[in-house]
């Protein structure tokens, strides 16, 4: 199990995922997570590092996310 925090400017997420970590996974890493928001805290199911020059400008923006409270 393992509890972090996904930021994004001044935004703040609670995620929680339990599962094999990552290799690359470590402080200030960039994180592909996927799974269901539920009462404040993001239940990740796939956890997921990426190489950020490998993948920059393929982040879609805020706006776009559609988190919804289940």
């Amino acid at each position: 199990n393992v509890e972090f925090h996904l930021k994004e400017g001044e935004n703040n997420l609670p995620v929680h995922y339990s599962g094999i970590r990552p290799d690359l996974f470590k402080d200030e890493a960039e994180v592909i997570v996927t799974g269901n928001y539920i009462n404040g805290v993001f239940r990740a199911e796939n956890l997921q590092t990426k190489c950020a020059s490998r993948y920059e400008g393929d982040l879609r923006t805020e706006r776009s996310y559609n988190l919804k409270e289940l």
